[in-house]
């Protein structure tokens, strides 16, 4: 099991009883990797100890959980183990999961400002390591956008965190220079985005509430 990096306590994640009555759920702390048929890899990553703000939440106290990590030793305890499973997978598709935005144009990461940590640690291992696409929740909405800072690979970012509450309205205020040069999907609407590989293609469906065709597709290649 990777080193204890959760902000909740390791027994609130492993219930034995969860296994049981659902087979297909797993839930491990830390940085992991899962494989899948057809040359899929997905390493999930627990990101909320990477996030200063939460330092002061009631919730940091649980034995085991934030307020027992060091932010710094933390930081570098996830980037290495996230470096590590990017390093040596050979997956022709590799994707990374975290529940904070990495890239969003939501009102985490332009009024909270909840991007500056993750940016800063992760966009140069996702483009360093040609990862396909980092998604993410926590934004109450839907979103998808095509980002290269270092101008060699693009990361396809997806926000997919409108399963239940919505941020009404919230793109309404964009500035035009905050709209990315890609293609993009900005949705203040219930949904869920579907992640379908088939053959060299790796495509993402959005539904939303409102329709029950896709909203909208986006696709990666295999180079």
């Amino acid at each position: 099991m990777a080193p204890p990096t959760s902000s909740s306590p390791a027994a609130a994640a492993h219930r034995p009883v969860v296994p049981v009555r659902y087979g297909r759920w797993h839930l491990q702390q830390g940085t992991y990797r899962a494989s899948f048929p057809q040359g899929l890899e997905v390493t999930f990553v627990d990101t909320t100890p990477l996030l200063h703000k939460y330092h002061k939440e009631h919730w940091v106290d649980l034995i085991g959980g934030y307020s027992s990590q060091r932010e710094d030793s933390v930081k570098e305890s996830q980037r290495l183990l996230l470096e590590s499973s990017l390093n040596s997978s050979t997956a022709k598709f590799k994707l990374v999961v975290g529940h904070h935005p990495v890239v969003s144009l939501g009102d985490n990461c332009q009024k909270d400002s909840d991007c500056d940590e993750t940016s800063e640690l992760f966009i140069p291992l996702l483009e360093q390591y040609n990862v396909t696409a980092y998604l993410n929740g926590h934004e109450h909405d839907l979103q998808y956008i095509e980002s290269s800072e270092g101008g060699q690979h693009v990361v396809s970012y997806v926000v997919t965190g409108a399963g239940s509450d919505v941020a009404i309205d919230e793109f309404q205020k964009l500035r035009q220079k905050s709209i990315p040069e890609g293609p993009y999907f900005l949705r203040d609407d219930q949904g869920f985005v579907a992640v379908v590989l088939e053959g060299s293609s790796l495509d993402f469906y959005y539904y939303v509430s409102s329709s029950r065709l896709p909203a909208f597709k986006a696709s990666r290649e295999q180079k």
